[in-house]
């Protein structure tokens, strides 16, 4: 029984709601809404895509390997030494010369040298010697003259006497140091091309006895092999001229 009547009591409750919400209508309408946002400028066009690159160079083929370096490879070829002068000509024997030195021949005598039959002085005022140097230089000079030439006779000894120093040279400078050509011709200095004139070994044969060496270069000592007097090919700066140093007993060098 009250069951039902619970059953009844809500059914009508329910129904009553219903009649007052019909009667009041519908209700209020919401507010309206907020305008949509407007839509944004048309937007910048997109950039262009770039052309087409150029495709990449093609890497280059690979390069040949290197030669591989010669095993021990040859020396360079030297390079060719000055040309040396003409073979020396078959030697000239030496005339006849006496061997005596005359009575003025004085060491203590400072001379100055000049032309004489078979002697030509090149410079006279940088040839001086000694009174007895010099008669042993007139004995080569007989001797030029009996092979048909002449001693040719550059730089002596110094102007200002024995013992000065004599620029350039590092000798010279007590009267026995001569300067000569190669030639009995006077060609000085002798040029390198030019072979030693044979009558040259000869007319210094005729002073070998007072010679104390003659310095020559190589190869032009050659020429002047098996004479009686001794000769070097060592000596510096003496390819165009030769170097004759008499003994030292005829000047007053210490």
């Amino acid at each position: 029984m009250s069951r039902g009547l619970g059953l009844g009591l809500g059914l009508g409750a329910v129904l009553v709601l219903a009649a007052l919400a019909r009667r009041k209508g519908p209700g209020p309408a919401p507010p309206n809404p907020a305008p949509p946002e407007p839509a944004p400028p048309n937007p910048a066009p997109p950039e262009p895509a770039p052309p087409n690159p150029a495709p990449p160079e093609p890497a280059p083929p690979n390069p040949a390997p290197p030669e591989p370096a010669p095993l021990n490879p040859a020396p360079p070829e030297p390079a060719p030494p000055n040309p040396a002068p003409p073979n020396p000509a078959p030697p000239v024997p030496a005339p006849l010369v006496p061997t005596d030195l005359p009575p003025d021949a004085d060491p203590t005598l400072w001379v100055q040298l000049v032309d004489e039959p078979g002697l030509e002085i090149r410079n006279p005022s940088r040839a001086w010697t000694t009174a007895a140097a010099r008669a042993v230089l007139r004995k080569g000079a007989t001797a030029a003259l009996a092979l048909g030439g002449k001693l040719m006779v550059a730089d002596g000894g110094p102007a200002a006497g024995p013992g000065n120093v004599y620029p350039p040279h590092k000798s010279h400078r007590w009267g026995r140091d001569f300067d000569m050509a190669y030639t009995a011709d006077g060609v000085y200095p002798t040029p390198g091309a030019v072979a030693v004139d044979p009558r040259v070994p000869a007319i210094l044969e005729a002073m070998a006895p007072w010679i104390e060496v003659v310095g020559t270069t190589a190869p032009r000592n050659l020429a002047f092999l098996e004479r009686p007097y001794k000769v070097t090919g060592t000596w510096p700066g003496h390819t165009g001229h030769l170097h004759l140093r008499l003994r030292k007993d005829l000047t007053t060098e210490p």
